[in-house]
């Protein structure tokens, strides 16, 4: 993993932790434009992203970011609901860490 690469996922492993801490910023949410890794890779239909790599799938379909968006969409950004579901995307995204990381 790149150097430029491992500072999105650790930018974005942050941001998932702050969101299952509900400890969000002021107009911090869920999407593209608030993932790091989506600012590098996402307008080439994520080829290169390290998510992308392991689930061979494109705009993180197949991971806990789908689980995130029915917990949001169901309960709310703020519902203990949400925030489990966001400590599931957090922890998904650690493991992509190279194991020295972590």
């Amino acid at each position: 993993m790149n150097a430029k690469t491992l500072k999105a996922l650790k930018a974005s492993i942050a941001h998932w932790k702050r969101l299952a801490d509900g400890k969000q910023r002021i107009g911090e949410g869920i999407g593209d434009e608030y993932c790091a890794l989506c600012a590098l890779y996402h307008a080439g239909d994520c080829k290169g992203c390290p998510i992308m790599t392991l689930t061979k799938q494109n705009f993180c379909d197949d991971t806990p970011y789908d689980y995130v968006l029915k917990m949001r969409n169901e309960f709310g950004i703020g519902s203990n609901e949400f925030k489990e579901a966001a400590r599931i995307e957090y922890n998904f995204l650690r493991a992509l860490l190279p194991e020295r990381q972590r």
